[in-house]
Protein backbone atom coordinates (compact mmCIF):
# COMPACT_ATOMS: atom_id res chain seq x y z
CA UNK A 1 0.00 0.00 0.00
CA UNK A 2 1.45 3.37 -1.02
CA UNK A 3 1.42 6.29 1.34
CA UNK A 4 1.76 9.89 0.23
CA UNK A 5 4.40 11.72 2.28
CA UNK A 6 5.72 15.30 2.31
CA UNK A 7 9.37 16.42 2.02
CA UNK A 8 10.87 19.07 4.27
CA UNK A 9 10.54 21.46 1.29
CA UNK A 10 6.79 20.73 1.05
CA UNK A 11 6.65 18.40 -1.99
CA UNK A 12 4.32 15.40 -1.77
CA UNK A 13 5.78 12.05 -2.85
CA UNK A 14 5.31 8.27 -2.91
CA UNK A 15 8.27 5.88 -2.40
CA UNK A 16 8.59 2.77 -4.58
CA UNK A 17 11.14 -0.06 -4.73
CA UNK A 18 11.75 -1.89 -8.03
CA UNK A 19 14.09 -4.57 -9.33
CA UNK A 20 16.77 -3.53 -11.82
CA UNK A 21 17.20 -5.99 -14.70
CA UNK A 22 18.83 -3.99 -17.50
CA UNK A 23 20.33 -5.76 -20.52
CA UNK A 24 23.69 -4.83 -21.99
CA UNK A 25 24.65 -2.41 -24.74
CA UNK A 26 22.31 0.56 -24.88
CA UNK A 27 19.89 2.80 -23.02
CA UNK A 28 17.37 0.97 -20.85
CA UNK A 29 14.34 2.32 -18.96
CA UNK A 30 14.44 1.86 -15.18
CA UNK A 31 11.39 3.94 -14.15
CA UNK A 32 8.57 5.24 -16.37
CA UNK A 33 7.73 8.93 -16.35
CA UNK A 34 5.31 9.76 -13.53
CA UNK A 35 3.08 12.09 -15.56
CA UNK A 36 2.53 15.83 -15.76
CA UNK A 37 3.91 17.72 -12.78
CA UNK A 38 5.96 14.81 -11.39
CA UNK A 39 9.65 13.99 -11.16
CA UNK A 40 11.51 10.75 -10.38
CA UNK A 41 13.99 11.22 -7.51
CA UNK A 42 16.44 8.36 -6.81
CA UNK A 43 16.72 7.66 -3.08
CA UNK A 44 18.93 4.56 -3.11
CA UNK A 45 20.38 1.81 -5.26
CA UNK A 46 22.31 -1.45 -4.99
CA UNK A 47 23.45 -3.09 -8.22
CA UNK A 48 26.05 -5.34 -9.76
CA UNK A 49 27.00 -6.71 -13.15
CA UNK A 50 28.19 -9.90 -14.83
CA UNK A 51 30.99 -8.31 -16.88
CA UNK A 52 33.32 -5.33 -16.92
CA UNK A 53 31.80 -2.18 -18.41
CA UNK A 54 30.15 1.13 -17.53
CA UNK A 55 26.75 2.52 -16.52
CA UNK A 56 25.58 6.13 -16.97
CA UNK A 57 22.32 7.22 -15.33
CA UNK A 58 20.25 9.66 -17.41
CA UNK A 59 16.70 10.90 -17.75
CA UNK A 60 14.79 10.86 -21.04
CA UNK A 61 15.57 14.57 -21.68
CA UNK A 62 18.36 13.14 -22.10
CA UNK A 63 20.37 14.71 -19.28
CA UNK A 64 23.26 12.75 -17.76
CA UNK A 65 23.04 12.58 -13.98
CA UNK A 66 26.30 10.65 -13.61
CA UNK A 67 29.42 10.11 -15.59
CA UNK A 68 30.26 6.64 -16.91
CA UNK A 69 30.50 4.58 -13.70
CA UNK A 70 32.96 1.66 -14.04
CA UNK A 71 31.47 -1.77 -13.30
CA UNK A 72 33.50 -4.88 -12.58
CA UNK A 73 32.50 -8.50 -13.16
CA UNK A 74 30.29 -10.38 -10.68
CA UNK A 75 31.48 -10.68 -7.13
CA UNK A 76 34.27 -8.12 -7.38
CA UNK A 77 32.31 -4.88 -6.92
CA UNK A 78 28.86 -3.43 -6.35
CA UNK A 79 27.33 -0.04 -7.06
CA UNK A 80 25.81 1.20 -3.77
CA UNK A 81 23.98 4.48 -3.14
CA UNK A 82 22.75 4.34 0.47
CA UNK A 83 19.05 5.16 0.79
CA UNK A 84 18.35 8.73 1.89
CA UNK A 85 15.36 9.30 4.17
CA UNK A 86 14.43 12.77 2.89
CA UNK A 87 13.90 13.03 -0.90
CA UNK A 88 15.17 16.62 -0.80
CA UNK A 89 18.62 14.95 -0.67
CA UNK A 90 18.02 12.51 -3.56
CA UNK A 91 20.96 11.14 -5.52
CA UNK A 92 19.27 11.99 -8.84
CA UNK A 93 16.34 14.28 -9.66
CA UNK A 94 14.97 13.70 -13.17
CA UNK A 95 13.39 16.50 -15.19
CA UNK A 96 9.60 16.86 -14.94
CA UNK A 97 7.64 14.04 -16.62
CA UNK A 98 10.79 12.17 -17.77
CA UNK A 99 11.85 8.53 -17.40
CA UNK A 100 14.88 7.37 -15.42
CA UNK A 101 17.20 5.42 -17.68
CA UNK A 102 20.63 3.80 -17.63
CA UNK A 103 23.03 3.56 -20.58
CA UNK A 104 25.19 0.43 -20.43
CA UNK A 105 28.34 -0.41 -22.32
CA UNK A 106 28.50 -3.43 -24.64
CA UNK A 107 29.35 -6.02 -22.00
CA UNK A 108 27.48 -4.91 -18.88
CA UNK A 109 24.13 -6.15 -17.66
CA UNK A 110 22.95 -4.30 -14.54
CA UNK A 111 20.94 -6.12 -11.87
CA UNK A 112 19.86 -4.95 -8.42
CA UNK A 113 17.26 -2.88 -6.60
CA UNK A 114 16.29 0.80 -6.89
CA UNK A 115 14.42 2.95 -4.35
CA UNK A 116 12.82 6.07 -5.79
CA UNK A 117 10.19 8.70 -5.07
CA UNK A 118 7.58 10.00 -7.49
CA UNK A 119 7.43 13.66 -6.46
CA UNK A 120 4.69 16.22 -7.22
CA UNK A 121 6.50 19.46 -8.17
Amino acid sequence: MAHTLTTSAGYSYVVTTVAIDAAKNGTRDLVAAGGAGTQIWVLGLVAGTDANGTATFIDSTPTSHTGAIPLLAAGTSALVWPTVTDPDYAWIKCATNKKLQVTLSANSDLDGVLVYATVQV
